[in-house]
């Protein structure tokens, strides 16, 4: 896994900091590094959707010639769109989204990536809620033991807003508390456990050590916004301080929407990972 290390030699990924692609969307993956580099992400996490990951393989010998020689960490978030692995009414479709996790765990252990996110499936007021849930918890068993063979940190997220989230939050919390391996943990996205009406510093309690990651994006209380930090209701400084209460480092990405303007992330990043006060003397 990558880590990045403070000035006097310590690892710390509590202060490991990625933006996800989600804004690029659709771009080519030289567009997104150099997008990366030249707005100063500490890290990326690349979104797994689209023309460009129909062919991983190559995807991965791209990235890995634009990122020669540079310190630029990566994390993957398995493809979303057109997917579910929980879907009780189709098992071709719950195969296809196992196939396509798969080859999102073996391109992450291609390219050293931080961590891969997998969506448990989704819920619908069509679906037998418990079956989904039995399919969900099948398919991320399996994908579990994958990611141990190959060494990859695979982090689960609470998925969906309303109807379509197929776990509540104890049961999300319970789901996480399954896996046994060091491999298998939560990734959790403040933005979906807020719009959900979520207690969100009683869930990073219930879950420890076992979150490893963390979606950050605002949104008004009741849909899956992705809006930048202060642009929604989401009590940042209660959740912040509930992050940085976790008893094991996370990783933490900046998840905003396809329309966010790319000065928007600069100014969050620089205030969020703490740049403004390096820059001012404060740290």
């Amino acid at each position: 896994m990558q880590e990045r290390r403070e000035e006097n030699g310590k690892t710390d990924e509590r202060r490991q900091w990625f933006v996800s692609a989600l804004p690029l969307l659709g771009q080519g993956l030289t567009e997104i590094l150099q997008t990366a580099r030249e707005w100063e992400w500490p890290g990326v996490e690349l979104v797994m959707d689209g023309e460009v990951w129909q062919h991983p393989g190559g995807a991965v010998q791209h990235i890995r010639k634009n990122l020669l020689g540079e310190d630029l960490p990566i994390t993957l978030h398995a493809p979303v769109f057109e997917i579910n692995l929980a879907n009780p009414l189709y098992p071709e479709q719950r195969l296809l989204a196992e196939r396509q996790y798969v080859g999102a765990l073996v391109t992450a252990a291609e390219l050293g990536a931080g961590h891969v996110v997998i969506h448990p499936g989704y819920g619908s007021r069509t679906y037998d809620r418990d079956l989904a849930q039995s399919f969900a918890r099948e398919h991320l068993a399996r994908l579990c033991k994958m990611a141990e063979r190959l060494g990859v940190l695979m982090v689960v997220e609470n998925a969906g807003v309303g109807p379509a989230a197929l776990f509540d939050q104890n049961e999300f919390a319970a789901l996480i508390e399954e896996f046994y391996s060091p491999y298998c943990r939560a990734i959790v996205d403040i933005g979906h456990a807020f719009a959900n009406g979520w207690d969100l510093p009683g869930l990073f309690a219930a879950l420890g050590d076992r979150v490893r990651a963390v979606h950050i994006h605002d949104n008004g209380g009741s849909a899956d916004e992705h809006l930048p930090l202060g642009h929604g209701h989401l009590p940042w400084a209660e959740v912040e301080r509930a992050i940085r209460a976790l008893p094991s480092p996370v990783h933490q990405v900046i998840e905003y929407r396809e329309d966010t303007d790319l000065e928007v992330i600069r100014s969050h990043v620089a205030r969020l990972t703490g740049r403004e006060r390096a820059k001012a003397g404060g740290i």
